[in-house]
């Protein structure tokens, strides 16, 4: 899939811009606004003799935002294309957690814990390439759709904490005890990326832009090394304000 949409990137840019009507103008900027990433959760573990699977689907949410520059090429007086890069970084988070008690008691015995459990995933810088493809409305105001390729770092962390109490008044025994346990990966997922947004002028060089695009990533999997494992496929969708400057 990345390498269908770089091609057809490519092809559409160099294509249209042969036949431009008018000289490129380059451009740059700077965006910010809200993220949300749903996920789909997939833990597996060796269950004895079977290999087990639970699945969960949750989402993570935050700020985000970036940079960008292109270049805009006139194909027509109301119709133009946009190659365009950007760089961008996240603060959204957000996880799935369990928490259990117990409190076990039979004559003289008692056995009272905690038990906690949690991953916590969080996105990260960004980077990616597109194309626009622009419609103008007025002399002021265009409306674009968006097709490109993105790459976003996920960080996926786990932790586990228990502690216990157990007496047994016939020998005289007791014990209390803690355990915590918690391991963190960070791997960078890729996946296409399409949306629509809209551009208004303020001046002859300065635009305001809307933007909205969702982002289809692929699936990676967290390993514990110890045979256990979570994948996770996350579909991305953004909300943005920007403003750019034409050169």
């Amino acid at each position: 899939m990345k390498n269908t949409v770089l091609a057809l990137t490519s092809a559409t840019l160099f294509g249209f811009a042969a036949t431009a009507h008018a000289a490129p103008e380059f451009f740059m900027g700077a965006q910010a606004g809200y993220q949300n990433v749903d996920m789909e959760e997939t833990d597996r573990w060796d269950g004895g003799n079977t290999s087990q699977s639970a699945t969960a689907d949750f989402s993570v949410s935050g700020a985000t935002g970036g940079i960008f520059a292109g270049v805009k090429f006139n194909v027509t007086p109301s119709f133009y294309l946009s190659p365009e890069v950007n760089l961008g970084t996240s603060n959204a988070s957000g996880g799935v957690s369990t928490s259990q008690s117990y409190d076990f008691s039979s004559g003289n015995v008692t056995d009272t814990g905690n038990r906690s459990e949690s991953y916590e995933y969080e996105a990260g810088r960004s980077y990616g390439l597109g194309v626009l493809a622009g419609f103008n409305l007025t002399e002021a105001t265009s409306f674009y759709g968006r097709l490109g390729y993105q790459r976003t770092k996920f960080k996926a962390s786990y932790n586990f904490n228990e502690s216990y109490n157990y007496v047994d008044g016939d020998f005289g025994f007791s014990v209390s005890d803690s355990y915590s346990e918690s391991d963190s990966e960070s791997k960078t997922f890729g996946g296409v990326r399409f949306g629509v947004g809209m551009e208004t002028a303020i001046s002859s060089n300065v635009a305001l832009r809307l933007d909205w695009s969702q982002t289809h990533y692929s699936s990676e999997t967290f390993s514990d090394g110890q045979g256990d494992s979570i994948t996770f496929d996350p579909t991305e969708s953004t909300f943005q304000a920007g403003i750019s400057y034409r050169f």
